[in-house]
């Protein structure tokens, strides 16, 4: 589930400019860190995107850009 979640975070962050911050549990210790840090730590636990969307708005939210893309 990690490796899906760390995808579709990858593909926002891919289509803004600034560093997508999120939410995770590292090392037992609710953080912020970028994609980068969450995919590097075994143990992290994804909590949400800091905008205050959900993991799921993230679909959303990449399909949005790639409309306007077109």
């Amino acid at each position: 589930m990690k490796s899906s979640i760390i995808q579709r975070l990858r593909r926002l962050e891919e289509r803004i400019q600034d560093r997508l911050v999120i939410l995770a549990v590292i090392d037992g210790v609710e953080k912020k860190c970028s994609v980068d840090e969450l995919a590097q730590s075994k143990d992290a636990e994804f909590v949400r995107v800091l905008s205050g969307n959900k993991v799921d708005d993230v679909d959303i939210m990449v399909s949005w850009l790639d409309t306007l893309a077109e």
